[in-house]
């Protein structure tokens, strides 16, 4: 994960972010007054809306990109899948059980091994769990002072209805995979959605061309399979829409 070292709740307040969300019950009392700001344009708001969900998860771009092209590949609405895929990763349902008072703290815990899904230790943030996993605060650190104070400091947090918890014994059930009504927080996913479909048809359009300079530099007349895929799999383009490329390259 990378680090940001810009304020919290000054983040917040650009993203539009209630600090609650984060974990946190503070609230910035700077600048209270109501600023005029420029109207954004709509790759603007779909953009501040993809910062938006990055900034909660705590994800970088990379990860997060490859998150939407797994969303694409599922059946379902792209955009609540999307969704659906950050809040199963551990560190986030960690954080949902109420063992940990943020996401970050959360994410900590598994790194140092405190986490365990049905028995064995994971110490990775990002592992995505599924419907009927049992996590766990791992025997040996539930005698830590630290995490039974933190655990029962966050007693009266509100458990999502698609876990279930038993804080006395230190462990969650994932029930279900989390629907769009769980989610606590305003997002418009379907901008976000947006932002990718138009940068993978600029992808699109670059690697038409590049083919084409590279295929004219190489005297190529004929575009086949062997002249293409070296670009094309480079891309973070879905599965389907290099498919498409190379077909449509090999008809020029």
């Amino acid at each position: 994960m990378g680090k940001s070292t810009q304020p919290l709740l000054k983040r917040c307040k650009a993203l539009g972010i209630n600090p609650v969300v984060m974990g946190y019950t503070k609230e910035s009392k700077r600048n209270q007054k109501e600023v005029r700001r420029a109207k954004k344009s709509e790759y603007g708001l779909q953009l501040m809306e993809k910062q938006k969900l990055r900034f909660i998860y705590g994800v970088l771009e990379k990860q997060f990109r490859k998150y939407y092209v797994m969303a694409t590949k599922k059946t379902g609405v792209t955009g609540e899948v999307l969704l659906q895929i950050l809040e199963s990763r551990l560190d986030n349902v960690v954080y949902r059980m109420g063992f940990a008072k943020t996401r970050q703290q959360a994410r900590q815990m598994v790194n140092h091994g405190h986490i365990t899904v049905n028995g064995k230790k994971v110490d990775i943030p990002s592992y995505l769990v599924r419907v009927g996993d049992v996590i766990a605060i791992k025997e040996e650190s539930r005698a830590s002072a630290g995490i039974k104070t933190m655990v029962l400091a966050n007693g009266d947090k509100v458990v999502p209805g698609w876990l279930e918890v038993d804080a006395e014994k230190f462990t969650g059930k994932v029930v279900s995979l989390a629907a769009r009504s769980d989610i606590d927080y305003a997002v418009k996913e379907n901008l976000i959605v947006e932002y990718y479909s138009i940068n993978n048809k600029e992808e699109f359009r670059w690697l038409a061309k590049t083919c084409l300079k590279v295929s004219k530099n190489l005297k190529v007349f004929h575009l086949n399979r062997l002249t293409v895929p070296i670009l094309i799999t480079r891309s973070f383009m879905p599965t389907r829409s290099k498919q498409v490329l190379v077909q449509q390259l090999e008809t020029l």
